[in-house]
């Protein structure tokens, strides 16, 4: 969790359904190492996260991903769907063929 990028840790939290949170951790700058520090919900409060629901299930699942590591599913299953988005917002969708990791394959 630790290796995480800001942008890998917003990607993260979409996976979560936490996705309200992404700009408010771009702007504090919340890397994997920010977020596995965080035990109590005055840290993750001091992130942004607010809400009490919000902050236990992203506790809960910090502390998973602090002893099961995050599964790359998450993060990679995000980054195909935003990939995927912006080929077909671009008009793409004929032309390209496959996404590998940040890549777009095209004709």
């Amino acid at each position: 969790m630790q290796r995480l990028t800001v942008k890998e840790v917003c990607l993260l939290l979409r996976a979560l359904k936490l996705g309200i949170y992404e700009e408010r951790f771009k702007y504090n700058n919340v890397d994997g190492v920010s977020l596995s520090v965080c035990e109590f919900f005055s840290d993750l409060e001091e992130l942004g996260v607010e809400e009490r629901d919000s902050a236990e299930i992203l506790s809960h699942n910090i502390a998973n991903f602090r002893m099961n590591g995050v599964p790359l599913d998450y993060i990679m299953r995000r980054k195909r769907q935003i990939m995927k988005s912006i080929i077909s917002s671009e008009g793409l969708d004929s032309q390209c063929v496959q996404v590998v990791g940040e890549l777009i394959i095209c004709r």
